[in-house]
């Protein structure tokens, strides 16, 4: 926070939209080198993305200090976070895969969908409770794991997480040994909400509450039924693959909060999930060429995000007579 009064007159949302960037530098870069997820990339890689990281982490955590001094908390602040929040979900954990190198396969898809699940899920709480309660190792743990993954491949050079350890007669590559840790935390923070609203009934909201947790059920369902049908998709285009998922629950995540902060009802059927049933359709007859249309409908799926993100942007600085990048002078004299 000590810089930040050099450039007083930035809107928080302009310093999650730095750190955002951060992730999507670092994305970037280790696809280039990655394409696959399982070559070996330069160590200054490593670096890099261990850089990335930690500056979009500490972005992350300045926004809100921002927001709270200079008096400009909003919605559209909260939109802006959780919107950029959802894409890193995705590009992170992309990134983690290729210094794990553990290539592209069930591993890589194991490690985008137990992260999206609880993600939802917590703003699916949030949009009946109003907080966000989370568990014990959250997100601040995840991003220093993913730190320690690239710092100790930078360290340890190229390869090292495929080696071996034996354990009961069993080999054991080392990225498994950071992974398992991992889909067992993201398992245990996606069941907490669910016992929480649907066991327990915070807020006496069990059925609608069920109700609107179908699109997320939905869409994960659907998906893992389309890459059990065409699991050369996860394979050998598991980039786009994964990042249309991506996109997807980031648009129900956005929505989500939108329609919690406009107090507006959140319902089961969205239309932004159409083109899934499609696809599944498509995997058992083969309408289309299936790998024409993954690229088609990952390229759709981030359109309606980004179209969705800068229309709430557009109507929401309207309303509010608010910048969304910069504190007009007059509001912080």
């Amino acid at each position: 926070m000590y810089l930040i009064p050099l450039f007083y007159n930035i809107r928080p949302n302009l310093i999650t939209l730095l750190g955002f960037f951060g992730i999507i530098l670092s994305y970037v870069v280790s696809v280039y080198y990655s394409p696959t997820a399982s070559e070996v990339m330069p160590s200054w890689v490593y670096v890099l993305n261990a850089a990335c990281m930690f500056f979009y982490q500490t972005m992350d955590a300045l926004d809100g200090k921002q927001a709270r001094r200079t008096g400009t908390s909003s919605a559209l602040g909260e939109l802006f976070d959780h919107g950029c929040d959802a894409m890193t979900t995705v590009f992170a954990t992309s990134v983690v895969s290729c210094s794990l190198q553990i290539g592209f396969g069930w591993d890589y898809y194991f490690s985008v969908i137990l992260l999206l699940i609880p993600f939802y899920f917590s703003q699916w709480e949030v949009y009946y409770t109003g907080s966000l309660n989370l568990w014990y190792i959250n997100v601040t743990e995840g991003q220093f794991t993913a730190m320690f993954v690239h710092i100790i491949g930078a360290i340890m050079g190229p390869n090292f997480y495929l080696n071996t350890v034996t354990i009961l007669n069993y080999s054991i590559p080392y990225y498994h040994i950071v992974l398992v840790p991992c889909y067992v935390v993201s398992i245990v923070m996606g069941i907490i909400p669910l016992f929480r609203m649907l066991v327990l009934g915070i807020g006496n909201n069990r059925i609608p509450s069920l109700l609107t947790a179908m699109p997320g059920v939905f869409a994960i369902t659907l998906f893992t039924i389309y890459t059990l049908l065409s699991p050369e998709l996860l394979f050998e285009y598991a980039h786009w693959h994964l990042a249309m998922i991506g996109f997807l629950v980031a648009g129900l995540v956005g929505r989500l909060v939108l329609f919690r902060v406009c107090k507006l009802p959140f319902y089961p059927l969205q239309l932004l999930l159409l083109p899934l049933p499609f696809a599944v359709l498509n995997s058992l007859f083969g309408f289309v060429n299936n790998y024409l249309l993954l690229k088609a409908l990952t390229i759709y799926a981030g359109f309606t995000y980004l179209h969705f993100g800068l229309g709430v942007i557009q109507e929401l600085t309207n309303f509010l007579d608010i910048q969304c990048l910069r504190i007009p002078v007059k509001k912080i004299d």
